[in-house]
Order: structure tokens, then sequence, then C-alpha cells
């Protein structure tokens, strides 16, 4: 009877224990994965020679025309009709590497890889000021590098995973200041004058600083506001008179796309599959995370919301608009799970109801790892796909203008953008720009050749995220344009290229 009665006192631990079990194996797996993905996206960034987004050729082609004497920020009313939609530390900092000789795709994707590295460095040091859980820094950390949306951008030559990792760095600034009392804030605001002045959209960490600080005390609060504001307010100015005006007309006005549903439901769909399981997550741990110091995180998440609700739906976003959210959605459901206890219940054997979260971070891992097999694949099936293409492109093409909807055409050509079609129709059509000029020039054959991603003679209404000229402008090119070939690529049915009738 003794040893009856001691057996069924002994609590049945073996369910507790495998779970402790798993946590420590999925954070060592994360880990190794992480690593295994930069190492996978670095190797194919380096060895790819065409673009693995669009924007990203646009942004090279502008580069190198900043370096080949150009200027930064056209006026839109005359050649070349290319929108600079960015801001200038990241043109720069490409400028700087193509001078030193790095090509023109490896120096935008090295900016971005050496960002997200610098990221992951950030969102193990604030949740680890947040938590001072090692176990929940080292979490957070192995989820930048499995969490698909970031290794896949912080391998693309946009300003994006720049932009993201300076404002988190203005956070990891402010948060110090906010949990250590340190007199760190000045750098806060450098960070995020850096950080706007890289990407205008990131606004989301100078506000969330912004009301945080005014919630425990109004004086820093209103320090920070005048002194950012009025750094980059002055910036602005400055660079818009150095432009006569080309600075904005680029980076604010030309950037107002069409609004489109299906975006948002694209957005949506991308959305539920690689980052709603941490959205669960940190739903569940909100309510402790808002009554504790964590407070300005959970900020920090809803306003990263509230800019990809207004943005997502432009014509021509894609899941980038997301990486903010996705970063934050890392902090927040790590911070959550400490909040919970839910490192303690699990590796102390505990039958809590919180260590069930272990299950959407599984489901999380393992749906991300998959996106993550996926991108590696396309991408170099994209790129063996391009190196026919460009070659078979070169062979066709002489000397002379070329106009191109596809503009990484133009990088293996060494032509520069004259057009950049998409942008152009879109402005085009709102009435900012004047069609005049390349209308003319369509009608008198100016071009050697124009290469579409159509069929003039499709019959159907193309997509609006597909490039191509206004329709007017479309009308010339059939009176005074002939197809020469049909060249299969990647997007779409390939390219269609035109030279003028003789």
């Amino acid at each position: 009877m003794v040893a009856t009665s001691h057996a069924l006192n002994v609590p049945d631990t073996r369910v507790p224990v495998r779970a402790a079990k798993v946590l420590r194996s999925m954070l060592i797996v994360l880990s190794v994965a992480a690593s295994l993905a930069f190492a996978a996206h670095f190797a194919l960034a380096m060895w790819a020679k065409n673009e693995f987004t669009q924007p990203e050729s646009i942004v090279v082609g502008q580069v190198r025309m900043l370096n080949q004497g150009g200027h930064l920020y056209q006026s839109l009313r005359d050649y070349p009709y290319t929108v600079n939609a960015y801001m200038p530390v990241g043109y720069g900092l490409q400028s700087a590497l193509q001078k030193l000789g790095f090509s023109p795709y490896q120096a935008g994707r090295l900016i971005s890889l050496a960002a997200l590295l610098a990221l992951t460095w950030l969102v193990y040091r604030i949740l680890w000021l947040y938590s001072s859980d090692r176990r929940c820094a080292w979490l957070g950390a192995a989820l930048c590098g499995c969490t698909s949306g970031l290794p896949f951008w912080g391998t693309v030559g946009q300003m994006d995973m720049l932009a993201i990792t300076l404002a988190l760095a203005a956070f990891h600034q402010f948060s110090r200041c906010w949990m250590l009392r340190t007199p760190t804030l000045f750098w806060a605001m450098l960070l995020t004058v850096l950080a706007v002045f890289t990407k205008q959209t990131v606004l989301a960490a100078p506000a969330a600083i912004l009301v945080a600080l005014w919630m425990r005390d109004r004086r820093p609060a209103l320090r920070f506001a005048m002194i950012t504001g009025a750094v980059s307010a002055a910036l602005v100015l400055v660079v818009n008179i150095v432009t006569s005006g080309s600075f904005l007309a680029n980076t604010l006005y030309a950037n107002l796309n069409p609004f489109a549903w299906e975006k948002i439901e694209q957005h949506g769909s991308f959305w539920l599959i690689a980052s709603a399981q941490l959205a669960v997550i940190a739903g569940v741990g909100a309510r402790e995370l808002w009554r504790r110091d964590t407070r300005p995180v959970v900020i920090y998440l809803g306003l990263t919301f509230l800019v990809l609700i207004l943005t997502a739906g432009k014509v021509g976003s894609d899941s980038n608009y997301q990486l903010e959210s996705t970063v934050l959605l890392v902090i927040a459901a790590c911070l959550s799970l400490h909040a919970l206890g839910f490192f303690n219940l699990v590796f102390t054997g505990s039958k809590s109801r919180v260590t069930l979260l272990l299950m959407p971070l599984l489901i999380h891992a393992l749906l991300n790892v998959r996106l993550e097999g996926a991108n590696l694949i396309g991408r170099y099936a994209k790129e063996l796909h391009f190196r026919e293409q460009t070659a078979a492109l070169a062979s066709q093409v002489e000397q002379g203008r070329v106009l191109s909807a596809d503009t990484n055409a133009l990088i293996h050509l060494g032509r520069p953008i004259e057009v950049e079609p998409l942008i152009y129709r879109l402005l085009v059509e709102a009435g900012r720009i004047d069609p005049t000029r390349v209308t003319g020039d369509l009608s008198a054959r100016q071009f050697a050749a124009v290469i579409l991603y159509h069929d003039l003679n499709e019959a159907a209404a193309l997509h609006a995220e597909i490039p191509t000229l206004p329709a007017a402008q479309l009308a010339e090119m059939r009176q005074h344009y002939r197809r020469v070939a049909h060249i299969p690529g990647p997007y779409l049915g390939g390219l269609y290229l035109y030279k003028p009738k003789l």
C-alpha cells in the first residue's frame, strides 16, 4: 500500500518533459536553419547576376546613372522618366560601393544583408533588455532567420531592410533610455533621421517613441519631437531646394499610386501563412505586455500595422511592406511568451495551458522553412531563365536608344533608363507627366528598340501592375514599330522585342 500510495503521488511529467525537449530542440534547429538560410541567401545573392525583384533593377539603374554624372532626383518633365522613390541615404551607400568596384546588384545586396545581420542582433538585444531571459532573446534571433520574409528581403538591393534596421536601432536606443534610464535619446533621434532619410515610410518607430515618452513624461517627448522634426524638415527643405523641387516630386507626389483591393487580399493571404501564428502568441500575452515596461513594444507593433494598412493597397506594393510589422511580431511574440512564463513553465515540467503556445511556434517554423526553401529554389530557377533571356536579347539589340519595360535587360545591355513604364504610365494617366515628348519620339522612330512584356496585338486588358506604356503610345508603336522577336523568360510570356518599321 505504501508503494502504491507513493506511486500515485508522483506527478506524470512525461508530456511536460517532452515539451521541454521539443522547445530545446526547436531552438537549436531554428538556429541552424537560420544560419543555413543566411548562408544560402548570401551565396545565391552573390552568384546571381540578375534582379530578384523588379524594383531592385530600377534602383541599380538609377544608381549607375548617378555614378555616370546624372542626378539622383529627376524633374519628371523630360528624360529620363524614372522616379527615385526612396530617400538619399541608401542611394548614396550603393553609389559608394559601386565606385569601390562591387557589381551593381552585389552592392545593394551586401548593404541589405549587413542590415539583416544587424537587425537580428538588435532583436536579440531588445529582447534581452526587456526580458533579461537569454532563451527569449535566443528565440527571437532564431526566428529572424527562419521567418521567410526577412532573409528574402534581406538579400534584395532595395532600401527596406536598411531603413527598418535603422528604425529598430533608434527604438533600441530609446528602449535603453526607457528601461535603464541611460542618456541615449540623442542617438535615437539621430538614427530616426537616418531611417526616415533611407525610406520615408518608416514612421512607426519614431511615432512609438513619441507616444511612449508622452505617456511617461511630456518634456522628453516634446524634445524628441521638436529636434527630430526640425532636423528632418530642414534636411527635406535643403534637398528639395538643391534639386529644384524634384526631391518631393519623386519621394512624395510620384509615390501616390492608385489603390487596389486585390493588393489587400494578396497581403492578407501571405500574412496568414507567414505571420499569423506569431500574432496569435502576441495576442495571448498582449494584456501582460501592456501592464509591464514592455508597453512601448505594443505601441510600436500597433503603429507598424497602421502603416501597413495605409500603404499595402498601393498598386506595386509587395510583401516588403510587411517587414517592419513582422519584425515587431517576432519581438512581441517572444516577450509575450516571457511575460506568460512560458519558458520557465516548459522547462520546469508544468502542465499549464500556456505551454500549448509551443504549437503555433512549431507551425510558424514549419510553414516558414517550407517557404524559405521555395524562395531559394524559385530564385535559382529564375536566375537561369534570366541568363538565357539576357544572352538572347543581347544578340538581337544593336546600338541606339532602348525603351524597355524590363529594367533588368537595360542593365545587361548597358543602356540608361529612358522611361520607367509602370510608374510613367500611372503618372501620365494621373495627369502629372506630359506624354508628348515620348509620343513624338516613338512616332519619329527615335528608339532603336522597344521591349515589352506583351504583344501589341493582344486584345485583352493588361493587369495594372504589368509595366507598359499608355494606350496612345502603344497605338503609335503599332504604326511605327514591328515585332522582330519573342524571347522567353521568367516573367509572364517573356519579352517582345520591337524595332522601327523600314
